[in-house]
């Protein structure tokens, strides 16, 4: 991996120091990006690749970092943030900042190596996330087109009208406040599509 030639300066984290050599402003949106696809790593592969072994019941280990001689195990990890904080060095963070403590490198190398050794992981990740929206603006596009359609066939009923609106503020409010997948939405959509159903035949 080739070093980068801007010059650096250290960034305390806690008692760790890290380097973080600045970005261009014309490189900034592309190292965000970057950094993004290497968060979105899964951090135990990581782990398993600088040879750190988490305890899978405590989910904590000794911390790996040059710039603590730790003896208590107090690195831990959290699965559902990917990410891990040491409370003994105060570093935390997510994969990329977790390859920079360790490799003593700055975040934009750290990301670097990240992404050239788990592409196949993030490809597969992305192609997961793009058929998950598609599929899900599918649905949208399809609830939006039933309550067009309920709309049009009951324009002079109020009432009606007015218990389209309820239906469609339990759909939006539902879907914000729980942020429900793809399989929650379906089923909701599907139940919402019943109660129309059941309207028409009153």
């Amino acid at each position: 991996m080739r070093s980068l030639q801007s010059k650096s300066r250290s960034i305390s984290i806690g008692e760790a120091f890290i380097t973080d050599r600045g970005f261009r402003d014309d490189d900034e949106a592309a190292a965000k990006i970057l950094i993004k696809k290497a968060n979105s790593v899964n951090i135990l592969s990581i782990f398993k690749k600088c040879s750190l072994k988490i305890d899978e019941y405590a989910k904590k280990a000794h911390c790996p970092f040059p710039h603590h001689n730790d003896k208590s195990a107090s690195f831990y990890y959290y699965k559902d943030t990917n990410s891990f904080y040491c409370f003994g060095c105060k570093s935390g963070g997510g994969p990329v900042e977790f390859v920079s403590l360790i490799g003593s490198i700055d975040k934009r190398e750290a990301a670097e190596k990240i992404v050239s050794k788990f592409e196949a992981d993030i490809n597969l990740e992305l192609s997961c996330d793009t058929k998950d929206f598609a599929a899900r603006q599918q649905m949208f596009l399809e609830f939006s087109t039933l309550i067009r359609n309920f709309i049009h066939s009951n324009s002079d009923d109020d009432a009606a009208i007015h218990y389209c609106e309820k239906l469609s503020l339990i759909f939006d409010t539902i879907n914000i406040k729980h942020n429900i997948d793809n399989e929650g939405l379906k089923s909701l959509i599907a139940k919402l599509k019943i109660k129309l159903g059941q309207y028409r035949a009153q």
